[in-house]
């Protein structure tokens, strides 16, 4: 998703700069690494734009990341799972956004409704998160169930 978040630039610059974050990742590079590498790599970005991209492209694959880790989690025990958005509930917040909070929990296989997207980042400088949980808010049967899955285990 980062490319949709960056204007003007074209599909040559999009795999060169897939390349540049795939390798970052790869080795654990830092966020400031990988905006000193997109900035002497496109020397028509300054400083701030490389590492704004980097930074985005971070939140972009943690969000992911955990998103990913949860539903092996809730497939492990054979749960849906259940998410919710949260904004930082000021005057910075996008409507859609907000709109994402409204949902409430919902099931952790459905896009948010506000903006479509699986997890957060919801946009470019977003500062949303999502809580994840196996069961359902009202649900009493996760005390239950560990409960039993702790006497089966003991």
């Amino acid at each position: 998703r980062w490319w949709s978040m960056i204007k003007m630039i074209n599909e040559t610059t999009q795999k060169e700069m897939w390349k540049l974050i795939n390798q970052a990742m790869e080795e654990w590079r830092s966020k400031w690494y990988l905006a000193e590498q997109i900035n002497t790599k496109f020397k028509q970005y300054n400083e701030v734009r490389s590492a704004l991209i980097a930074h985005q492209e971070i939140a972009l694959a943690y969000g992911e990341s955990t998103r990913q880790q949860f539903m092996q989690h809730a497939w492990e025990f054979q749960q849906i799972g259940w998410k919710r958005a949260q904004t930082q509930n000021d005057d910075k917040v996008r409507a859609e956004h907000y709109q994402n909070q409204e949902d409430g929990w919902i099931e952790a296989d459905k896009a948010f409704s506000g903006t479509g997207d699986m997890t957060f980042p919801f946009g470019f400088n977003c500062r949303c998160t999502v809580a994840y949980r196996l069961f359902k808010p009202d649900d009493p049967a996760p005390f239950v169930w560990f409960t039993s899955l702790y006497q089966l285990n003991a």
